[in-house]
């Protein structure tokens, strides 16, 4: 009896401690999100891919009224889900962080971002992300031959039948 006890106490001993470096590490984890502001810089791209569609339905066709495009894009924004994808995005980036990255390590970046020159970058990283859109803008420019191909097989499910609505020209 005295030997079953002693050994449940070495078991729940040792596994304690695990547990407890398990948990520090993920909370560190997740301060470094929070702490690199991932989750906010996500939140323009859905503003941005709202944009581009709207201007790519606006020249797919003229039957697109404000209506109809404000419809499509809503259906394609729930069907996208931001919250549900910045969500995701936040657990992935904590497993892989925790995958990647020790306990100490993850306090050595956590540090970095406290710091000033850290928040620096922080703050700054909106500001560089918006000047490199421009090279986004340009690739998805340059990908837009395929995508209006594609759109020209979804364009006659919205055209109206009695041919009063025509495609630009």
């Amino acid at each position: 009896m005295i030997k079953n006890f002693i050994i449940t106490l070495l078991i729940t001993l040792i596994a304690v401690p695990s547990y407890a470096d398990e948990a520090s590490h993920r909370a560190v984890a997740e301060e470094l999100f929070k702490l690199a502001k991932a989750e906010e810089a996500m939140k323009p791209l859905e503003t941005a891919s709202t944009s581009m569609m709207e201007q790519s339905l606006r020249q797919a066709s003229t039957c697109f009224t404000d209506e109809i495009i404000a419809d499509i894009v809503g259906e394609v924004k729930e069907i996208l889900d931001m919250e549900g994808l910045i969500a995701l995005t936040k657990k992935k980036s904590i497993e892989l962080y925790i995958q990647n990255f020790t306990e100490e390590e993850i306090t050595e970046i956590v540090a970095f971002y406290k710091s000033e020159v850290g928040q620096k970058m922080v703050d700054s990283m909106p500001k560089i992300m918006q000047q490199t859109l421009p090279l986004g803008q340009k690739y998805a420019a340059e990908k837009m031959p395929k995508i209006q191909e594609f759109m020209q097989g979804v364009i006659p499910k919205y055209i109206n039948k009695d041919k009063s609505c025509k495609k630009p020209e």
